[in-house]
């Protein structure tokens, strides 16, 4: 395990410390991912969702400007991009965007609530999309419950099923946890193994609908119970990843979990988010607030903004994070947690796996 540790901080120090460097010789190293969020607008309301509508009076980007855009990332080297919202297949032109970015050499995905996917268009969504996460956050009425959309979970696992009939070259079926559904994990496990080609479990983020709602979160006991699920099955042959806001796990779930990656935060390093509206941030669960924008698409190329911002995450020190996470033997490999979930303070995934008494909870199968 200390073997492994190690390699893991050798790792994240070269690729902050290469990144530095760079920079300081005046070349500043192109993303590998952008992530478009092509519209706040969505066909369903869940209670746990980050992005609750538009944001003030500003237009989305439209499509020449969003075609721009995607040959500025081509010609800045971009291996990937992806789409999310809102829901991007209310977007009209969002498989043609898909395609264009597909044309100038990039990977392409998106996420979904597969409400849209259909007998129609199946055929080109595979065309021009590599990989495709759909959302499925309980059984049937917990679901559709959740996302207050009756026919919400029939409709997704209907898409998962016609990507994997029409060869989709990766689905993937996203669970947001809370204790509304922990509960039915060992079910959507089944669900996910039978329809999909992996996993990807987070837990909800405090912003959004769920900022004032904080019977959404998980209990530390209950955060560590779902932990203790996923690591149970980490020996099937079956792909179960953990959403970047649950970070650094702690060094006993971390290495059972992380056997082939480790969590790194990318934002402003290897990734960001393009907002609906062409603003420029680190990280697509971020709120597009002032502190948090990097740049102006309607003022500035992208490979403008990418040069001379995103300060605050390109920052060896660390210095966003609290004295008491400055002070962690572990800040290196954690750099203080997930942004996102540290606007409640839940950012330090290993504090609360670690020192919380309450027991663990029991799941059927």
């Amino acid at each position: 395990m200390m073997n492994r540790l190690f390699f893991r901080r050798l790792e994240i120090k070269a690729l902050t410390t290469g990144f530095s460097t760079l920079r300081q010789w005046g070349k500043t190293q192109s993303p590998k991912t952008v992530i478009w969020e092509c519209t706040r607008d969505c066909t369903m309301a869940c209670i746990h969702c980050g992005a609750t509508g538009r944001e003030g009076d500003r237009d989305d980007l439209s499509t020449d400007e969003i075609r721009a855009v995607v040959r500025d990332l081509a010609a800045l080297g971009v291996k990937r991009f992806l789409v999310t919202g809102g829901e991007p297949l209310v977007r009209a032109d969002m498989l043609d965007i898909l395609q264009k970015a597909k044309e100038c050499g990039m990977e392409t995905g998106f996420s979904t609530n597969g409400l849209a996917i259909s007998e129609e268009n199946i055929g080109r969504i595979v065309r021009v999309a590599d990989s495709i996460q759909v959302s499925v956050d309980g059984t049937t009425k917990t679901h559709d419950e959740i996302r207050k959309t009756p026919g919400a979970f029939s409709g997704a696992i209907h898409a998962l099923k016609l990507l994997k009939s029409h060869g989709c070259r990766q689905s993937c079926m996203t669970s947001i946890i809370s204790p509304l559904n922990l509960p039915e994990i060992g079910d959507l496990y089944r669900i996910a193994k039978e329809n999909a080609d992996l996993w990807r479990v987070g837990t909800v983020m405090p912003v959004g609908r769920a900022a004032g709602n904080s019977s959404l979160f998980l209990s530390d006991g209950q955060l560590r119970s779902l932990l203790d699920f996923i690591t149970g099955r980490m020996d099937d042959s079956f792909p179960i990843l953990t959403g970047e806001n649950l970070g650094w796990l702690g060094k006993d779930y971390d290495r059972k979990i992380h056997r082939h990656d480790f969590f790194f935060c990318g934002a402003g390093i290897i990734s960001c988010c393009i907002g609906a509206d062409g603003r420029v941030r680190g990280c697509p669960e971020l709120p597009p607030d002032p502190c948090f924008l990097a740049g102006d698409l309607r003022t500035e190329r992208f490979s403008e903004i990418w040069e001379r911002g995103f300060d605050q995450y390109r920052d060896e020190g660390i210095s966003h994070t609290s004295a008491v996470c400055r002070d962690c033997s572990d800040v290196d490999v954690c750099r203080g947690g997930c942004r996102v979930m540290g606007l409640k303070g839940m950012n330090c995934t290993m504090k609360r796996v670690g020192s919380c008494n309450e027991s663990r909870l029991p799941f059927g199968e």
